[in-house]
């Protein structure tokens, strides 16, 4: 009620078993030391629900003694669950970092390492990420003095001037003894003001292509196979004009022509699945009517130039100005095997109800809880109950004890060992 007022030991039983001790301590520190606090602790609601506060105590002092505590406390659900999600995301970022075959590390404006990831290290012989930071170039065993003074020459260029210095391709030494050539990116590092920081690299052993060109041309061909493996395409979509642009393996997926154009409009009349039309319709319109940046995921049937229709799934991004929609980036994926499957496997259970309905003699299923999932007829006109009144019911609900106790022994040796039982009563 509003006007509750809970006694001291009272709220703090309201907050989670092991923060109590917690906020004991700075009750206890506060009364007799004039301690103020600040606490984020778990807390449980009278209703149960578990929530994050921040619980604060403030002192009032009369004649140098604490006289008065006076408490308050938010709930910061919220706050903390961001702090997860953020701690989370920069969790992914590193193991990111850690996973792809590219070099990467981060400077002060002093030339200090202050991060590496691990394809760093590891050209360098390191496994202790930490052991670079604090170092500067001319303290890393693998550059003579010529990369030093290019590399510091680099540095004060990008600090001076705020241009990153892309593709830079120069040959370098590994811990092993051997040289591999380098493309690197140098970028200035900035701060959430915009103010510039350091210098943040990535570079990637480009050893075996001799131009950068060539490096960018094969990571297209790998998205470009990629696609065609998973068989499926992406497509831009500029939502005003109409106008749409297909990767090469959506060509390819739906069997057009590269040089043939495709709009929106020509994708609603020749390739949109006339039962699914409408459906897909609405779901654009909802998406793109809506705030969300996300194009949700949707499975519908479209027809192939040939007349085939396929099954897929569509997902993707939308792009806002000013919140109105302007253009759309999606996936477009075959499923149509994983439909076939799902409708074989739904004909497949019919196909098995008919059968076990047909069965001159009385049939159930039972499930792994031993209750009654499936009951042919003969089963229902034996008992005499309607399907509602026998499926969910257990041996124990018909039978008397020594038999439902019997019966329930068998079932679950028959799931355990997987062997047919027998029992004749």
């Amino acid at each position: 009620p509003a006007d509750y007022e809970p006694s001291v030991e009272t709220a703090i039983d309201f907050y989670a078993p092991e923060a109590q001790p917690v906020v004991r301590q700075a009750v206890k520190m506060a009364i007799e030391k004039g301690k103020s606090f600040d606490l984020e602790l778990p807390f449980i609601t009278a209703g149960g629900r578990h929530i994050w506060v921040r619980s604060l105590g403030e002192v009032e002092q009369k004649n140098g003694k604490p006289s008065h505590l006076y408490g308050a406390f938010q709930d910061i659900t919220e706050l903390v669950e961001s702090r997860r999600q953020i701690e989370e995301s920069q969790r992914m970022l590193q193991l990111v970092l850690n996973s792809i075959p590219v070099g990467v590390f981060w400077k002060d404006r002093e030339g200090r390492y202050l991060g590496v990831n691990r394809c760093m290290a590891q050209v360098f012989g390191k496994e202790d990420l930490e052991w670079f930071v604090g170092k500067q170039d001319r303290d890393l065993p693998l550059f003579d003095e010529e990369s030093v003074s290019f590399f510091e020459k680099m540095d004060r260029e990008i600090l001076k001037t705020g241009k990153p210095q892309m593709g830079l391709l120069r040959k370098e030494r590994v811990y092993d003894g051997s040289s591999i050539w380098c493309e690197s990116n140098r970028l200035p590092l900035r701060n959430s003001s915009g103010d510039i920081i350091g210098i943040l690299c990535a570079w990637a052993d480009v050893t075996r292509q001799k131009e950068a060109q060539e490096n960018l041309q094969r990571s297209e061909q790998r998205l470009i196979d990629s696609q065609r493996i998973a068989r499926m395409g992406d497509l831009f979509w500029d939502v005003e004009s109409g106008a749409i642009s297909w990767s090469d393996p959506l060509f390819d997926l739906l069997g057009y022509n590269k040089e043939e154009k495709i709009d929106y409009a020509k994708v609603q009349a020749d390739m949109q699945h006339p039962e699914d039309r409408k459906r897909v319709e609405a779901w654009l319109e909802k998406a793109l009517n809506s705030n969300s940046l996300i194009l949700p995921p949707e499975e519908y049937r479209i027809i192939r130039k040939d007349g085939t229709p396929m099954f897929v799934r569509a997902e993707g991004v939308i792009y806002r100005e000013r919140g109105k929609a302007k253009r759309v980036f999606a996936t477009v994926q075959d499923i149509t095997a994983k439909k076939v499957a799902e409708l074989e496997l739904r004909a497949s259970e019919k196909r098995f109800a008919a059968f076990m309905s047909a069965l001159p003699a009385y049939a159930y299923i039972k499930d792994a809880s031993l209750k009654i999932s499936f009951s042919n007829q003969v089963d229902l006109d034996l008992t005499r109950r309607t399907p509602e009144e026998w499926i969910g019911t257990r041996s124990g609900d018909y039978f008397i004890k020594e038999v439902a106790d019997q019966l329930e022994v068998l079932d679950r040796q028959g799931i355990e060992k997987g062997k047919i039982r027998e029992w004749t009563g």
